[in-house]
């Protein structure tokens, strides 16, 4: 058998593995929620564009994505959770992406990390409504190794932002995950719940030493969230911040998102890429504003200049 037709039955294989699978997609999606008569996976679409990029009249953009959200409300969260719980091989998406650049495919493909985008902003447009969901959203973290589900999943309990002791021990445990993207994203959520201090505190004491130096920044905000539950990380953030002056490192950080928070999102490559809603600043800026949130005096003892003025914002 040529390599050719090897390459053609390979296609057709996968063509007809997809069009199965959308068939139970289409019937399980029969209870999928609808809005003005369209269904909750045809407004999510709409988080890929700006408010500004929608192709043709039809297609729905961002603002009218979220407007949908809201209106379906928590009737949207058995849908979004099976989104992150759906997974494709990274073999199947390239085929997949091959036979819509062909034209074998008449509908657009979402890959696995569309899916678990649009799952996400949908959740975080939700916001504390989706609180009930933790538990599932716990499981399928569990259940699915998928990186970019799991990274989605831990930024999203920032914004759902539960509180329950289980909650809080799911987020400690990811705050040590090997991937750096779901450690970053769980110390964020940790920093956004500012729940249980006498456990989350030692936590974000120790990711100041992670290696990656985005992780570093966001323990250093969450820290600053805990107020003066946090005064005993002030020894380890002034180690901290004689090192960072040393390494330079502070040079390539944003701040910034939806919501001015540090938070980051996932590349293509599967690193950190921050949103830039808000400018630069560097991480030596922000541990010395967090020095000085937190322990004014000894901020002022090692010398700190930029004291936040009274009404300053904090970051």
């Amino acid at each position: 058998m040529g390599k050719r037709c090897i390459v053609i039955i390979s296609v057709f294989a996968i063509l007809l593995a997809a069009a199965i699978a959308r068939f139970f997609w289409q019937t399980a999606g029969s209870l999928e929620p609808v809005y003005e008569g369209k269904p909750l996976s045809y407004w999510l679409e709409g988080y890929n564009r700006s408010p500004g990029q929608s192709q043709a009249k039809t297609e729905p953009n961002r603002n009218q994505a979220s407007e949908a959200v809201r209106n379906i409300g928590t009737n949207a969260i058995p849908f979004l959770l099976q989104m992150l719980q759906q997974r494709d091989s990274p073999l199947k998406d390239k085929f997949m992406q091959f036979a819509r650049k062909k034209h074998f495919l008449k509908t657009p493909y979402v890959s696995t990390m569309d899916r678990n985008s649009r799952a996400q902003a949908a959740f975080m447009e939700l916001s504390f409504r989706a609180k009930d969901a933790t538990p599932q959203l716990i499981k399928i973290f569990d259940d699915n190794p998928c990186p970019c589900s799991r990274q989605e999943i831990t930024t999203v309990f920032g914004y759902i932002q539960p509180t329950a002791s289980d909650a809080v021990s799911f987020l400690l445990w990811a705050a040590a995950n090997t991937n750096e993207v779901v450690r970053n994203n769980a110390i964020f959520a940790l920093g956004k719940t500012h729940a249980d201090p006498s456990r989350v505190v030692p936590v974000l004491i120790h990711s100041l030493q992670d290696t990656n130096v985005l992780v570093r920044a966001q323990a250093t905000r969450a820290l600053a969230a805990f107020d003066q539950d946090a005064q005993p990380a002030v020894p380890a953030l002034l180690a901290l911040l004689q090192k960072e002056q040393g390494t330079h490192t502070n040079a390539s950080l944003f701040v910034g998102g939806p919501r001015g928070l540090l938070n980051t999102m996932v590349t293509t490559t599967g690193g950190l890429a921050s949103l830039s809603a808000l400018g630069r600043v560097d991480i030596v800026e922000m541990i010395t504003k967090t020095l000085w949130h937190l322990d004014p005096d000894a901020a002022a003892k090692a010398g700190l200049q930029g004291k936040p003025a009274r009404n300053q914002p904090f970051f």
